[in-house]
């Protein structure tokens, strides 16, 4: 996944198939539907470097009892989150570096 010097990327994966839509709000901003496929990903090639939000909600509601883990891997850092339902979450985009998210849906 080649960036330039001046721009990342952000690489999205759903690897529970449960269809969700995400997208990140920052100073570029990206939608995807990740739609239910095992192992999906969205490459969201030339972010501009800088803060974003990352969100994401399902296309119908998750049965009750399902856990959302999300694993960020930005800037040699690995961060874990844990949800029960829609959300968002923080992240940075660094110049010429991808900022990989894994979601591991289980019901």
């Amino acid at each position: 996944m080649a960036t330039t010097s001046r721009s990342g990327s952000i690489v999205v994966c759903n690897h529970g198939g449960y269809a969700f839509g995400v997208y990140a709000d920052g100073p570029s901003t990206y939608s995807d539907d990740l739609a239910g496929s095992f192992n999906e990903c969205a490459n969201w090639l030339g972010a501009v470097p800088g803060a974003y939000r990352i969100g994401f909600s399902f296309a119908t509601p998750p049965p009750p009892g399902t856990i959302i883990e999300v694993r960020i891997k930005a800037g040699g850092t690995t961060t874990y989150r844990r949800f029960t339902d829609e959300g968002d979450f923080g992240t940075n985009v660094r110049p010429g570096q991808v900022t990989k998210i894994d979601f591991n849906i289980r019901a």
